[in-house]
Order: structure tokens, then sequence, then C-alpha cells
């Protein structure tokens, strides 16, 4: 399904399993000096996929959050419109078909980058459970008021800066740089899980 004005890329791909695989296979076989060199290699253009999918994923989470900001903010004007409630659905129901299918291997691209960072992988988790709506009589939006629409629209918006890259110390910024301790990335983590509670509050994630 094309999604209009929410362009989403595909993470993963499916190589990595196969970067996995290759990895191994080289650890168990290279015992002489070319083949060292060619274990050093993989893992270099390995480090290199994990970081372009990373990136590519904390890009498709602001598109989709920012998205759905704009879309609500609009809905809460008119929230019994049809046609806004169409062109959301049509929206949602791309976004399902693009994200659920890669969901378990975005965990595992996490894992792996972050070296199995429990906390960071946990957020990462219910980041993944905080847009998926697999059919019409799934989404929550259309029995709100404009008063809750107005305030999801709003922790929507801040997902969406949290996963901004422009700033050198938002939440995406400092995973995409690997700099998975200290200050600024606690903050920035505490920041988007109290962001997710406050969501979960009006959308029950469901694993």
């Amino acid at each position: 399904m094309q999604l209009k004005g929410v362009k989403i890329g595909n993470p993963l791909k499916r190589r990595l399993p196969v970067f996995l695989a290759a990895v191994v296979l080289l650890v168990c076989t290279s015992c002489s000096t070319q083949g060292k060199e060619e274990l050093d290699d993989l893992k270099i253009e390995y480090d290199r996929f994990l970081l372009a999918e990373v990136a590519q994923s904390m890009d498709n989470y602001l598109t989709i959050y920012a998205y759905l900001s704009d879309s609500l903010m609009e809905l809460s004007e008119d929230p019994s419109n049809s046609q806004l409630q169409e062109k959301l659905t049509g929206a949602l129901e791309g976004i399902y078909v693009a994200k659920v299918g890669n969901s378990g291997m975005e965990w595992q691209l996490f894992e792996a980058y972050s070296n199995n960072h429990q906390e960071l992988c946990s957020v990462m988790q219910d980041v993944s459970l905080s847009y998926l709506f697999s059919d019409e009589t799934d989404i929550p939006f259309f029995s709100m008021s404009q008063e809750q629409l107005e305030e999801v629209s709003r922790i929507y918006y801040a997902l969406s800066y949290s996963f901004y890259r422009g700033n050198s110390t938002s939440f995406a910024s400092l995973i995409v740089d690997r700099e998975l301790e200290g200050e600024d990335f606690q903050a920035a983590l505490e920041k988007t899980k109290d962001w997710l509670s406050e969501l979960n509050e009006f959308i029950q994630f469901n694993p």
C-alpha cells in the first residue's frame, strides 16, 4: 500500500541475519592473516550497516510521529469529520503494513547496535507499539473528545522532537552516535519514557 504523505523507509531490508551469519562463519573459519583482514572488513561493513539502519529507523519514527501529531490536531477541529477519519485510517493502515512485519527485526537491530542495552531496547519496544493499529476498529482516536485529541497530538509532537536528529542532544542523535551513557542520554531517555507513559494513558500498547 502506498502511504500518501508518510514516506517510511524499509528498515533492515532483511539483511541483518545475512550479516550475522557471515560474521559467525568467518570467526569460525578464519585463521590466516587474509582471513583476519576479511573479518575486520566485514565487521566494519556490518557496523556501517547497523548505523545506516538505525539512522533510518530514527527518521521513520520522526516522520510517523510528526504526521500523527498534525493529523490529530486537524481532526480535533472537527472530530466527526468522516473524510478526515478516512484519510487517517488509510495512513494508519499503510504504517501498519510497512512496519509491523519488521518490528521483531528492529528490536534485534537495536540490541545489536547498543550491545543489548536493556533500558534502551525496552523503550524502543514501546516506541514501535505506540503507533501500530491493525484496522479501523482498532483505531482509538475516533472515540476521543476534542480535548483528548489535542493532548495526544501534543504528545506525538513531543515524541517527534525526541527523534529529531538536528539536535545533538536529542534521543535519536545520542542513539545514532552511540552515546548511550552519561547525563545527556539518561535525560533524553527519561523524557521519551515520560512521553510514552503519557501516551499510554490514552492508548494501550499491545505487545
